[in-house]
């Protein structure tokens, strides 16, 4: 395939996709930190989470497991290296969140 060949190529599989619809700003995926479709990165509750190890309250980071057995796991560790007992799944805490609001 020349050169002249592969930008038609290209020219072609652009605008199939506009005319598909398709566009960059359809993405209606929601927050890219845990998943939820009710906010975006930037207000996501879990990137701005405080730990509450021992009264702790220094600010948990959000992660993404890159260890093989669990490659693309979302977890919260505190920032503090201190607190040892930080780390928490990101489904764990939310479930358990999810569960506290069921009891008030």
């Amino acid at each position: 395939m020349g050169v002249g060949e592969s930008f038609k190529w290209l020219d072609c599989a652009i605008n199939d996709f506009i005319g598909s619809g398709g566009s960059s700003s359809s993405f209606t995926g929601g927050c890219f930190g845990c998943g939820a479709h009710d906010h975006w990165w930037r207000e996501c509750p879990w990137r701005t989470s405080n730990c509450t190890v021992d009264g702790c309250g220094d600010p948990k980071r959000l992660y993404t497991s890159k260890i093989e057995a669990t490659k693309g796991q979302k977890f919260l560790k505190c920032t503090n290296p201190i607190c040892k007992k930080s780390f928490t799944w990101l489904k764990d805490a939310m479930q358990e969140e999810k569960q506290n609001k069921r009891e008030d």
